[in-house]
């Protein structure tokens, strides 16, 4: 079966979710049928119907990343103080003023292997930049995350 994805990971890093495009022809039960042969950690959502042309890849006009963090990373330098800090509102403030800066077209050849400044393909655009603090995570209900 041959099929196109909207993206792909890094490796040690995971996807949420994912768009593909495929060839099938529809049947009755077509989710149900489809999650039968699929490992339980992967699930089948939902379908459409598109023009043969369609390639998932090149239809794609956005990405959305999310980076859980946690909040002592964030620490003042000489306060690091572990899994017990917990960051306040002026600290998430300038990170989010910080984040703000690299919203719009920027080129990112520092962060982009073997580009250079001059090289088009470094630029992206970046619709939005944003922070939020999350309670805490399931793995470690005493370390406070932020989501970026």
């Amino acid at each position: 079966v041959g099929f196109h994805r909207t993206a792909r990971t890094d490796k040690g890093v995971h996807a949420a979710g994912q768009l593909i495009s495929f060839k099938a022809i529809i049947i009755d039960n077509m989710i149900e049928e489809i999650n039968k042969h699929l490992p339980e950690q992967f699930r089948f959502w939902d379908y459409t119907r598109v023009t043969n042309g369609f390639n998932a890849k090149n239809a794609c006009n956005g990405r959305q990343y999310d980076y859980l963090i946690p909040t002592y990373v964030l620490a003042p330098g000489k306060d690091l103080a572990g899994h017990d800090y917990r960051i306040d509102g002026d600290v998430l403030e300038r990170v989010r003023s910080i984040l703000k800066e690299y919203e719009g077209t920027r080129n990112f050849h520092n962060y982009t292997p073997r580009k250079h400044f001059t090289d088009s393909s470094a630029k992206r655009y970046i619709m939005s930049f944003g922070v939020c603090v999350c309670a805490r995570t399931e793995s470690n209900p005493t370390c406070h995350v932020v989501t970026v």
